[in-house]
């Protein structure tokens, strides 16, 4: 069921006095939200786990059910002209064929952008092709360390066009393979090209990763092990097996507790996970996706913890030259500075 997690982490809420509205809120800010619904509508998780109502707890399920049945239609519309503008080779990354994959419907994953993967060679096309059709950039990117640039439209869904499946310096499959191997999601009767199992682990895992191991990032990964098994020889090629070994043990610190030793390394990174995770419905605010956004000091301090957990990245040279990529070029004041400086030392021909 993928199901474990969650009503553990209710339950440490409510512990720690929680009330359930203050969980309900808890969980939509960090995109859970349909994940906690499922529970309930599953019995997983009752009103009284939740502190709740059962009249109160099944009013604000039929008013999610509504709100998240717009929301996928919206979805799905605008994918479809999404896709038919840029006409060209992609992948949809995430979003409603996630949620069908790892639940059986789109109704139990929060998602609102659609995220586009296309050859580095068509990201020009393909924003030209969507800005032809109203949209508009929402932000510059900043090239030098990203991988997608955000588009918004004043009646259609954002859209981020990808080039990349994940930014520098994380290892990541390239395009033409991704694509050769993809898979296919029927919304509607029409077949959307989305990622085989072997790429939608390391894209989850990556996703986790660039987002602190965000709570919905988390949950993704305990329901992408329920439905499928991980393709250890694909992980390692790309260089992220001590990742996938440490995120599996994090999930397992919750669906399968006390299978090592308490001071083994393993036990040391179950116990970590509970640190991270047992009381973020409660009052931590550490479980939502965007990380330092309204501060620059915990943003310079997301800036040391991004470095340092690339040791996370297999080999010895790899995580070091990571670690430093993050520190020089990442997306802040330092990084712009060295690629504006790097930028004018290749034109002057240094």
């Amino acid at each position: 069921m993928g199901l474990i997690i969650l009503p553990k982490l209710i339950e440490n809420a409510r512990s720690s006095g929680a009330t359930g509205v203050h969980i309900l809120r808890r969980a939509r800010l960090c995109g859970i939200e349909p994940n906690v619904f499922r529970a309930v509508s599953e019995g997983e998780v009752t009103p009284e786990m939740l502190g709740l109502s059962e009249a109160l707890c099944e009013k604000k399920l039929k008013k999610f059910r509504l709100e998240q049945t717009a929301r996928i239609a919206h979805w799905q519309s605008t994918a479809f002209r999404v896709l038919d503008a840029i006409a060209s080779d992609c992948i949809v990354l995430k979003g409603v064929p996630l949620g069908i994959r790892l639940t059986g419907s789109a109704l139990w994953r929060s998602t609102s952008d659609i995220d586009i993967w296309v050859h580095p060679s068509e990201r020009e096309h393909a924003v030209k092709k969507l800005e032809d059709t109203g949209y508009r950039i929402a932000v510059e990117p900043r090239m030098w360390s990203t991988n997608q640039v955000l588009l918004v439209h004043d009646v259609l869904a954002p859209v981020e066009i990808h080039w990349r499946l994940a930014p520098e310096p994380w290892p990541a499959s390239e395009f033409d393979e991704a694509f050769a191997r993809r898979g296919a999601a029927t919304i509607q009767g029409r077949e959307i090209p989305v990622l085989c199992d072997e790429d939608l682990w390391i894209h989850l895992l990556l996703h986790a990763h660039e987002h602190y191991f965000a709570l919905k990032t988390f949950l993704d990964l305990e329901l992408a092990l329920s439905v499928m098994t991980p393709n250890e020889a694909a992980v390692d090629v790309c260089g992220l097996s001590r990742l996938s070994h440490v995120l599996e043990t994090m999930v397992h610190a919750y669906t399968d507790p006390y299978r090592v030793g308490l001071w083994s390394g393993d036990g040391m990174i179950e116990v970590a996970a509970h640190r991270w995770f047992d009381r973020i419905l409660a009052s931590s605010r550490r479980g939502e996706l965007v990380f330092g956004e309204d501060s620059s000091v915990i943003g310079a301090l997301g800036v040391i913890l991004r470095a340092a957990s690339m040791a996370l990245l297999d080999g010895k040279a790899r995580p070091v030259k990571a670690a430093s990529q993050i520190l020089l070029c990442g997306p802040h004041r330092v990084g712009r500075f060295v690629a504006k400086h790097f930028k004018n030392s290749s034109q002057d021909g240094i």
